[in-house]
C-alpha cells in the first residue's frame, strides 16, 4: 500500500484515431486521483510539460514520485521540476 500523495507517473504509446499519440498519466492510489494528459510525441519537454501540468493542477501537495527509468522520466530536465517543489523522485 503507498502512503497518500505519494504518486505513480507512467507513459504508453497508443493510437489515437488515426493518428499516433502518446498518453501520461499520473495516479495516486490512496485517494484514487487520476490525471491524464495525451501528447504527440513522448520525449523529455513533454514529460517536464506534463508534470509541471500535474503539479500545478494537484488538488493536494505531491511528496513523492514513483516513474520507470525511460529516457523521458530520466533526463536532468525533468528533475529541475522536482527540486524545487521539494520532492522526491524513485525510479
Amino acid at each position: 500500500m503507498y502512503p497518500f500523495r505519494f504518486v505513480h507517473i507512467d507513459s504508453t504509446e497508443g493510437p489515437h484515431k488515426s493518428e499516433k499519440c502518446d498518453l501520461f498519466v499520473a495516479i495516486e492510489r490512496a485517494k484514487k486521483y487520476v490525471y491524464v494528459e495525451l501528447h504527440s510525441k513522448m520525449s523529455v519537454n513533454e514529460s517536464s510539460a506534463f508534470l509541471k501540468n500535474l503539479i500545478a493542477h494537484c488538488p493536494f501537495k505531491i511528496t513523492k514520485i514513483l516513474t520507470d527509468n525511460g529516457a523521458q522520466f530520466t533526463y536532468e530536465l525533468l528533475a529541475q521540476h522536482l527540486r524545487p517543489k521539494n520532492k522526491t523522485h524513485r525510479l
